[in-house]
């Protein structure tokens, strides 16, 4: 018994990290970056990879370059998955790589590139703004982290809480908190992430007294009173021996602390690991979608003149697939299409039971036409680089349901004279 106490006296304790010695140079860093791009300056984060970003992505892996498609496809798949869950589930790891120098870095795209692109889209935003610059300074932290080889016993978790605003691409209706862990993972780094709900159903928020009472019985830390931007910024490090299982050892200690909810949610428990492997199992059927705009991008490469135009122009066809995959996949919620958008869908799937195909396809083309969703919150601060028709083109909608029931979904200017879905022959009239 004696020599048990003693191995946990001597185990280390839960941490802050935001209280590094380099934290000092970690914000001059991120004020410098932050106030350069505000001033639409160039800056030199003297990072040696590949890829900027995902307009990076797109060029080279048109040209064939196999890393360049790998990081199109995270993209794109990630997007389609925060696209259409907003709770209830765990994301698969992004896995970085660590350089010689001990930069980190995805598919050949420096991770502090990732932030400064993100940085730029939030800029006159200052809530938002607020955010991504934490955000920022955790990213030159971690960064900081595995280089002192603290990741070998630590890991970094940030909870981003929701801010109530919709038109900056948060999903009120369940106001999704999202717990990230960062970890050492082989020869690299591991981000794993997870949605739960910040409110239950009744609308009772229940997200701030969580994330506190969680920071208080790990750290012993009270950070009532912080707000979302704040929290991020005060990421904590976490013994890995207190979560052997990743992140989802926090979903259950949040839920725990939620009077005993289910990823936030009213929902009966079910066993976490086994559920965070149903979750993995559940992006396979985002494979078929994910393909589709991983392919549009590529061909697309020729007339995507800008990174900001690369990130819209994944918005624009991921929103428009997902809705489309949508019709059929009852598990989406049509609320994460944007109220008007959502009543249009509901119509539509109600004519698919009935046997309307014609009132399916108009309600189906009109919640493309008004649908306002998000992937991320900063997605719905970057505008629209394409025209309000750009959902039809001289043949017709290019997302439409044929005589059987089947959505199809075509690029634009390419005419197509039968149902896409093997075994269907009906003809189609786009």
């Amino acid at each position: 018994m004696r020599e048990r106490l003693l191995e946990r006296e001597i185990r280390p304790a839960t941490l802050v990290a935001n209280e590094l010695e380099a934290e000092s140079a970690i914000r001059s860093k991120v004020a410098w970056l932050a106030g350069s791009l505000a001033m639409n300056e160039t800056v030199n984060l003297n990072i040696n990879q590949p890829f900027n970003s995902l307009y990076d992505g797109i060029k080279q892996a048109a040209l064939g370059d196999p890393l360049a498609y790998q990081l199109v496809q995270t993209n794109v798949t990630t997007d389609v998955i925060e696209r259409t869950i907003k709770a209830g589930f765990v994301l698969p790891k992004v896995h970085l790589d660590i350089g010689l120098d001990g930069s980190l870095s995805q598919h050949g795209q420096g991770y502090l590139t990732i932030q400064a692109n993100s940085l730029a889209q939030t800029k006159h935003h200052p809530i938002m703004r607020a955010r991504t610059e934490a955000e920022a300074r955790n990213a030159f932290r971690i960064e900081e982290l595995a280089r002192r080889n603290t990741l070998e016993d630590y890991s970094v978790v940030v909870f981003s809480r929701a801010e109530n605003l919709a038109d900056c691409g948060f999903f009120t209706e369940t106001m999704s908190c999202a717990i990230q862990v960062t970890s050492k993972d082989g020869q690299g780094v591991a981000i794993e992430s997870a949605f739960v709900a910040g409110k239950d159903s009744q609308g009772n928020l229940h997200d701030q007294s969580a994330v506190e009472a969680i920071y208080n019985q790990l750290a012993g830390l009270d950070i009532s009173g912080l707000s979302p931007a704040e929290i991020i910024d005060k990421p904590l490090l976490i013994p890995n021996f207190l979560i052997p299982n990743g992140v989802i050892d926090l979903v259950k200690l949040y839920d725990d602390v939620c009077n005993n909810k289910f990823f936030g949610l009213d929902k009966p428990r079910e066993d976490y690991l086994s559920y965070r492997d149903k979750c993995l199992l559940q992006q396979d059927k985002y494979l078929g979608v994910s393909l589709k705009i991983i392919q549009q991008l590529i061909a697309e490469a020729g007339s995507l003149k800008t990174t900001l135009e690369a990130t819209q122009r994944l918005n624009q066809l991921s929103e428009r697939y997902t809705l489309a995959m949508a019709l059929d996949d009852h598990s989406i919620d049509p609320r994460v299409f944007g109220r008007i958008a959502a009543n249009h869908l509901i119509e539509a799937r109600l004519a698919m039971d009935q046997g309307l195909i014609a009132i399916a396809n108009n309600e189906l083309k009109l919640a493309i036409k008004t649908a306002k969703s998000s992937s991320c919150p900063m997605t719905n601060l970057m505008g629209n680089v394409v025209g309000e028709d750009e959902d039809e083109d001289e043949y017709g909608s290019l997302v439409f349901i044929c005589s059987n029931g089947h959505v199809n979904e075509r690029p634009p200017h390419i005419l197509i004279d039968k149902c896409q879905h093997e075994g269907c022959d009906a003809i189609v009239t786009c």
